[in-house]
């Protein structure tokens, strides 16, 4: 019943139904207050509703060394990514930087944090790998930060990672 109750509302979220979705979820963590999957699920849906102070709450019950711990510190990432895309001006804004100076990795950044905000991650990992190929030690490192938490969020064998562990470690060292 619980995997069902899970299933159905990682469904109602994909098709956008965020507040259905939360009930769903909120419903199966007051059954069984440690499903981290139910926590997780319900964290994600609040990132996407800037509901940041809930994130931080639902992110505590995830216990350190549990097998969803990673993914749960991700999800600071995540609020991370939302917050930069809206001081940097949207990611259309970033957009338009990106395109009128492609060279500028600063924009190009940007444009890769506004890209995760807004769950294209693919897109994200394109861009901030090409910062770390042009240059390595940007930011102290941001770009290759950004890109390792994503492999976090979305974990190592989702297909949007790919190869892009490896590669990353190949063009770092």
């Amino acid at each position: 019943e619980a995997e069902e109750r899970l299933s159905e509302a990682r469904d109602l979220a994909e098709a956008g139904d965020l507040e259905a979705a939360a009930a769903v979820f909120e419903s199966q963590i007051e059954e069984s207050k440690e499903d981290t999957e139910a926590i997780l699920g319900l964290a994600r849906i609040r990132v996407k509703q800037g509901h940041f102070d809930q994130v931080n709450e639902l992110i505590q019950k995830v216990e350190p060394g549990s097998s969803d711990y990673d993914k749960a510190q991700a999800l600071l990432a995540q609020i991370g990514f939302v917050r930069t895309c809206q001081d940097s001006g949207g990611l259309e804004q970033c957009q338009a930087r990106l395109t009128e100076d492609p060279d500028n990795l600063d924009a190009r950044f940007d444009f890769a944090t506004c890209a995760a905000a807004n769950d294209d991650f693919a897109m994200a990992l394109k861009e901030w790998f090409t910062i770390v190929e042009r240059d390595k030690g940007f930011r102290n490192g941001a770009a290759k930060d950004a890109m390792v938490a994503v492999f976090r969020l979305l974990g190592r064998h989702n297909e949007i990672v790919a190869d892009y562990p490896q590669r990353l470690h190949r063009t770092l060292y």
